[in-house]
């Protein structure tokens, strides 16, 4: 028998998340672009390369791929709340967003602080995406909300604020790392700095 292992690696990971990412933004401006005339359609193109970059920052944090003090940032990300939503207006499973968009003050805004791992996974299962744009209050971008908070809020992000968030994973670098076993505890650590 024989079993090959190896160490997981930054450089693969950080490739991808450049590469979907760069696509997400993309897409993004064909989205809101009036006379794009793609062959392919922009959300469809947006929303597989905005859950991949989902994937690959959790599982960058899972496997301690980035420093401990990038793996602990807080994020502050703008949110609107929804109103009591009627079963009509709520999400249906066939659909990226609520029916009940109308409920939405989005005036008021709140913020919610979140570390990169949730933010992730707040990608990954979003069960609402959307784009909003020319809206008297709220900057272009990006609306989503995952399945535990469907019908209650929605986090908006500027594509600015996404390529900001994905650089900060790309442009860090571990300089010491190390796994080991503590004899007396029997713990074993990670030190990722």
């Amino acid at each position: 028998m024989i079993i090959t292992s190896g160490k997981w690696q930054v450089y693969t990971w950080k490739n991808e998340l450049k590469y979907h990412s760069e696509h997400a933004i993309q897409h993004f401006y064909e989205i809101i672009d009036e006379d794009y005339l793609g062959d392919s359609n922009p959300f469809d193109m947006f929303e597989r390369a905005f859950v991949l970059t989902g994937f690959i920052i959790r599982r960058m944090i899972e496997k301690k791929l980035v420093t401990e003090k990038t793996m602990l940032k807080s994020l502050s990300l703008k949110t609107f709340n929804f109103g009591e939503l009627n079963q009509y207006e709520k999400q249906w499973v066939g659909m990226s967003g609520a029916r009940g968009y109308g409920k939405i003050d989005f005036c008021n805004p709140s913020t919610i602080n979140l570390n990169l791992k949730s933010f992730g996974n707040e990608i990954i299962h979003c069960s609402q995406l959307s784009f909003i744009q020319k809206h008297e209050f709220v900057t272009d971008g990006i609306l989503i909300a995952s399945d535990h908070h469907a019908d209650k809020r929605l986090i908006q992000l500027t594509i600015e604020e996404y390529a900001s968030i994905v650089k900060i994973i790309i442009d860090d670098q571990i300089t010491i790392q190390g796994d080991g076993y503590h004899p007396d505890t029997g713990d074993v650590f990670t030190i990722r700095e």
